[in-house]
């Protein structure tokens, strides 16, 4: 990004992947991208975060890059539900109970959304999966609040445990806010904006309203 070789994102010429007018950054042939929000999609994690990402089939519009075909990925790593449930493990009570006070949130919220401590990062995990319920990537949290994810998976849902079947579901985006709905009795889930339109078809087929 500190390379004079990419431009910086604007209103008028937002990012392609996420659509915010701050952060990203585009090369000057309008591919590739660097997305500091959207993992899904992406090539790889860059050094510092962010993601790279390929355009294929860009819809240009006056304005700028709007709209982006990308291909679907799967997973480049088969060790996630290992993982996810080692963190499950590592969590500590007390440290748990501070998050969740400093979040506004409780335990048990935060316990249905499978929450667990990467002790390899400092930081608190959170399993991503499909409508479905199939693992696709770990979102990582620090306590400063700087979010990142497990190398090697995608973005997905934060869906908690027991979740009613079919009926009304409120997306929130992240886990954290999530939870917070979660407290206060609705059916919800959570995940970026793009994980959630790229799963939303799959829940409409499992009888859910997406709202």
């Amino acid at each position: 990004m500190s390379s004079p070789t990419w431009r910086r994102v604007t209103k008028a010429d937002p990012c392609p992947i996420c659509g915010k007018p701050d952060l990203c950054g585009i090369a000057p042939d309008g591919s590739p991208a660097i997305c500091m929000r959207i993992e899904a999609g992406s090539a790889r994690q860059t050094r510092n975060g962010r993601y790279l990402h390929y355009l294929a089939g860009v819809e240009r519009k006056s304005s700028g890059l709007r709209a982006v075909t990308l291909p679907e990925r799967t997973a480049s790593r088969n060790d996630l539900p290992i993982l996810a449930k080692q963190h499950r493990t590592a969590v500590n009570p007390a440290r748990l109970l501070r998050l969740a006070e400093r979040l506004g949130v409780t335990v048990t919220s935060l316990n249905r959304l499978d929450i667990g401590w990467a002790f390899d990062a400092g930081a608190w995990a959170f399993p991503m999966t499909d409508a479905t319920g199939r693992l696709l990537g770990i979102h990582l949290r620090l306590d400063s609040g700087r979010k990142f994810a497990v190398t090697g998976g995608r973005e997905g849902l934060f869906i908690p445990a027991d979740l009613p079947q079919g009926g009304e579901l409120l997306i929130a985006e992240g886990p954290t806010d999530c939870a917070a709905l979660l407290d206060l009795g609705f059916a919800a889930a959570g995940g970026t904006p793009a994980a959630c339109r790229a799963q939303a078809g799959h829940a409409r087929h499992a009888g859910r309203v997406i709202r």
